[in-house]
Protein backbone atom coordinates (compact mmCIF):
# COMPACT_ATOMS: atom_id res chain seq x y z
CA UNK A 1 0.00 0.00 0.00
CA UNK A 2 2.90 2.38 0.30
CA UNK A 3 3.74 2.01 -2.85
CA UNK A 4 0.62 3.34 -3.67
CA UNK A 5 0.62 6.11 -1.74
CA UNK A 6 3.89 7.03 -3.52
CA UNK A 7 2.64 6.82 -6.85
CA UNK A 8 -0.29 8.83 -5.39
CA UNK A 9 1.72 11.84 -4.49
CA UNK A 10 3.95 11.78 -7.59
CA UNK A 11 0.83 12.09 -9.69
CA UNK A 12 -0.33 14.93 -7.26
CA UNK A 13 2.78 16.75 -8.08
CA UNK A 14 2.66 15.91 -11.82
CA UNK A 15 -1.03 17.56 -11.93
CA UNK A 16 -0.13 20.28 -9.93
CA UNK A 17 2.48 21.45 -11.97
CA UNK A 18 0.37 21.70 -15.23
CA UNK A 19 -1.45 24.36 -16.33
CA UNK A 20 -5.49 24.53 -15.70
CA UNK A 21 -5.87 23.86 -19.59
CA UNK A 22 -3.46 20.91 -20.02
CA UNK A 23 -4.45 19.67 -16.25
CA UNK A 24 -8.66 19.45 -17.65
CA UNK A 25 -7.58 18.03 -21.01
CA UNK A 26 -5.29 15.26 -19.24
CA UNK A 27 -8.22 14.45 -16.70
CA UNK A 28 -11.25 14.61 -19.28
CA UNK A 29 -8.79 12.07 -21.12
CA UNK A 30 -8.30 9.50 -18.31
CA UNK A 31 -12.19 10.09 -17.49
CA UNK A 32 -12.66 8.73 -20.97
CA UNK A 33 -10.38 5.62 -20.87
CA UNK A 34 -11.51 4.98 -17.94
CA UNK A 35 -14.99 4.96 -19.25
CA UNK A 36 -14.36 2.91 -22.33
CA UNK A 37 -12.48 0.40 -20.06
CA UNK A 38 -15.62 -0.46 -18.19
CA UNK A 39 -17.68 -0.40 -21.10
CA UNK A 40 -15.54 -2.87 -22.01
CA UNK A 41 -15.76 -4.62 -18.89
CA UNK A 42 -19.76 -4.21 -18.75
CA UNK A 43 -19.81 -5.84 -22.53
CA UNK A 44 -17.95 -8.83 -22.02
CA UNK A 45 -19.48 -9.22 -18.34
CA UNK A 46 -16.09 -8.78 -16.41
CA UNK A 47 -16.01 -7.49 -12.71
CA UNK A 48 -14.70 -3.77 -12.63
CA UNK A 49 -11.27 -5.03 -12.16
CA UNK A 50 -11.86 -7.00 -15.16
CA UNK A 51 -11.56 -10.18 -13.23
CA UNK A 52 -13.53 -13.22 -14.99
Amino acid sequence: MAELSEVDAWLSALVENLQPAARKKMLRELAQEVRRNQQANIRLQRDPDGQG
